[in-house]
């Protein structure tokens, strides 16, 4: 990264601000941009709520944008983050995250809602929100 550490929260802050306007208007190949820089200037070797819901707004604009694929990669990623702060009730939120159903996407799905299915309260809404998503990701992996 060439920008000295006083700007890059700058720059994170202005990215994000972009990307939200980006995604507003529909510009979503935008939004992936500027989420993506963000994300890039961001301090990933430091864990916290503000990367896990970024890497969570890019995973919303790929999805959106028709890139599927990606977006199961950021909410992994937002998946990990929430995971290593221990903020389990954003963890969950990402294993229920619809991604799509194309060749690919449904063994991560599935991979996300097993993770979550480890942290979540049996029996609880976002139990039941997880076991239906896997059951979609593996009904469409049996076509």
């Amino acid at each position: 990264m060439s920008a000295d550490r006083s700007k890059q929260s700058e720059i994170v802050k202005f990215s994000i601000l972009a990307g939200d306007e980006a995604e507003a208007s529909y510009a979503l190949d935008a939004a992936v941009v500027h989420y993506t820089y963000a994300i890039e200037y961001s301090n990933t070797q430091n864990p916290n709520p503000e990367l896990g819901n970024l890497y969570f707004k890019l995973g919303v604009a790929c999805k959106k944008a028709s890139q599927a694929d990606k977006a199961v990669d950021h909410y992994i990623a937002a998946f990990n983050v929430y995971e290593r702060i221990g903020d389990t009730a954003n963890a969950i939120k990402m294993s229920y995250q619809p991604i799509g159903r194309g060749p690919g996407e449904a063994p991560h799905q599935i991979e996300l809602c097993e993770r979550g299915l480890k942290i979540v309260e049996k029996g609880s809404t976002d139990h039941a929100r997880i076991l239906n998503e896997m059951g979609s990701a593996l009904g469409s992996n049996q076509k």
